[in-house]
């Protein structure tokens, strides 16, 4: 099984659950969703689409997650200056991959962050053009302690038995 979970930021309590078989995709159960424009969506790797993201733009909901590895792309624009202590990055970028181009032809940005206790980066893809790199950074940091509370809770039933697969959205 797994639960499909849409948290309020400002209580952390959800706003909508849906119980599915645990290979249901998380991407088809993101599309069906109706968020309202300036919502902020916080959510992890497993619901990258590039339509998606084209389709939340549009409707001016904002996210925040990480990219890809294999994503391509062209920076448009860096940064300039000296960047906030853990930003070691901060970008303008475009899709250049055929099908990225159609279904999300928007500028993102690419915001690369230090994680000092892991001590690694962390790579982010937002469509939130106006917020500085550090909130862009803490959005994501928000998302990623929501995580690691569900998966250190037993209340509902064992973890190898229900995958919780979250979106935060701060309204």
């Amino acid at each position: 099984m797994k639960a499909h979970v849409l948290l309020d930021h400002d209580d952390y309590l959800p706003s909508y659950v849906l119980i599915t078989e645990a290979k249901k995709s998380d991407v088809r159960m993101a599309q069906s969703l109706d968020l309202n424009a300036g919502s902020i969506v916080a959510m992890d790797r497993g619901y990258n689409d590039y339509a998606l993201f084209g389709k939340w733009t549009d409707g001016e909901v904002f996210f925040v997650t990480r990219l890809k590895d294999n994503a391509a792309y062209e920076v448009v624009e860096s940064a300039r200056g000296p960047l906030p202590r853990n930003i070691l990055a901060d970008e303008l970028i475009r899709f250049t991959g055929a099908k990225a181009v159609k279904d999300c032809p928007h500028l993102m940005r690419r915001v690369v962050v230090w994680d000092p206790i892991n001590e690694r980066e962390i790579v982010l893809l937002t469509n939130a053009l106006h917020f500085g790199p550090t909130t862009i950074a803490a959005i994501y940091k928000d998302r990623w302690e929501i995580e690691l509370f569900f998966e250190s809770s037993t209340w509902c039933t064992p973890l190898d038995v229900m995958e919780f697969q979250e979106l935060i959205v701060l309204s």
